[in-house]
């Protein structure tokens, strides 16, 4: 076998290529000599075996790393699916009646019901609060679990539902707490009040003298520089559809189901199997 000059490589391969390359079985031998002891004495045969396994080993790899980039798209896209799924209405729970007064909204100069919305999602029974005056309360097989910044003052709905809605025990703190809602999500402004404004009520004057007690409750955390809101995000999510009301419900001591984390979780898992699989290769 004619031996290549040591001049024409100054450097053992796995220098001039960084890390080694495992190569097939049929260049085990000749991969192990050039590894040990550069290429001295290494037949040009042997140098041209090495090239193939390692341009084989770099196209697997190509592969694999398309698959795994083709799998993660594939559950983000199923995860947008998955994530739809079916809410039942079962009408209202506490609640006292009020007229509303918002103009351009479907819910303008409507009496209706303020308070507690029982809902079901994912077989777990809910009291909610709507968030939304342009659409009826209904039954939907399209909602989507949201964060509370997809609806206006998201912050302020969290820290509403938060300190409120587990000490409602009577319709009118139920109605006051709905309505102090609606006012949030409907004003673009801070200068918050149930009884006047692009938002407000009649027909219930205790409603809303209650509703506004907790608005300006709202009002002193808002004008207080050291207000963290992320405290109370986290504990609110948003029951959205396109075809029904959307509902504020509180994730504390329920367990509201997300299936795009599921679908972050199962990409972290792939992700260390194909970390796995690489050590395995070149180790």
């Amino acid at each position: 076998m004619k031996s290549l000059p040591v001049a024409r490589v100054s450097k053992p391969l796995h220098a001039r290529f960084g890390k080694p390359v495992p190569p097939n079985k049929r260049c085990a031998r000749q991969y192990r000599r050039t590894i040990l002891g550069g290429c001295e004495g290494i037949g040009e045969d042997a140098v041209s075996c090495f090239h193939l396994a390692e341009f084989s080993y770099r196209l697997r790899s190509h592969y694999m790393k398309s698959t795994f980039i083709a799998i993660v798209c594939g559950l983000v896209c199923l995860s947008a699916v998955a994530n739809a799924d079916t809410m039942t209405y079962n009408g209202v729970g506490l609640n006292e009646t009020v007229t509303l007064h918002i103009p351009g909204m479907l819910a303008d100069n409507m009496t209706v019901s303020a308070g507690q919305e029982l809902v079901n999602f994912h077989g777990m029974d809910m009291r909610a609060y709507c968030v939304d005056l342009n659409q009826y309360a209904a039954s939907a097989n399209n909602v989507t679990v949201v964060g509370v910044d997809s609806v206006n003052h998201g912050s302020y709905v969290a820290y509403l539902m938060a300190t409120y809605a587990p000490q409602v025990t009577t319709n009118r703190q139920a109605a006051a707490l709905g309505v102090a809602l609606w006012e949030v999500v409907s004003e673009t402004g801070t200068d918050f009040s149930a009884n006047c404004g692009r938002f407000y009520i009649t027909g219930n004057n205790g409603v809303a003298t209650d509703a506004n007690a907790m608005l300006a409750d709202l009002t002193s955390r808002i004008n207080n520089p050291n207000t963290d809101w992320q405290t109370w995000n986290g504990s609110v999510a948003i029951l959205h559809s396109p075809t029904a009301q959307d509902f504020a419900v509180l994730t504390f001591g329920t367990d509201v189901p997300e299936p795009a984390t599921m679908a972050l979780l199962a990409v972290g898992a792939i992700g260390l199997l194909y970390k796995r699989h690489r050590a395995g290769r070149i180790g």
